[in-house]
């Protein structure tokens, strides 16, 4: 839990306040975990993003054309799992998920019909020990494992 905004107001500002002591331990800490629990996000206009006004809607729509399909960590990533080259990665205040692979147990908990292709790009990008989504979700994941 970081006590920061979501997105600093630019790549500069988040440089800045990622120097402050209580910050930096707590990245420095995300890199040792044993364990982590983690949901996906998708770009719907139900989503978090949309509903708390976190970013504009040009910025979702340019996230979309830039192919993010969802967030891990509040990281836009792609179909592949990828986190996206967009101005908005560069402001967020998170632990980007790529540094996180090499937790030993990770779960994954996400769910709804909106949130699939998110699911499927984070599970290739985490690579999860236990996953948690439901029953809709579930079911077209084990027809495509098929």
């Amino acid at each position: 839990m970081l006590a920061a905004p979501v997105y600093a107001p630019d790549p500069a500002t988040r440089e800045a306040l990622l120097g402050h002591p209580g910050l930096s331990e707590v990245f420095a800490r995300a890199k040792t975990l044993d364990m982590m629990v983690v949901s996906a996000g998708d770009l719907t206009p139900h989503s978090v993003f949309s509903e708390y006004g976190l970013l504009t809607r040009d910025e979702i729509a340019s996230l979309e054309a830039a192919g993010a399909v969802g967030d891990l960590l509040c990281h836009f990533i792609d179909a592949d799992g990828n986190v996206i080259d967009h101005p908005v990665n560069d402001r967020v205040l998170a632990v980007n998920p790529m540094s996180l692979r090499g937790t030993r147990q990770i779960v994954l908990a996400s769910g709804g019909w909106p949130k699939l292709t998110v699911i499927r790009a984070a599970l290739k990008l985490l690579r999860p020990t236990a996953l948690i989504v439901n029953e809709l979700v579930a079911e077209r994941l084990v027809k495509e494992d098929r």
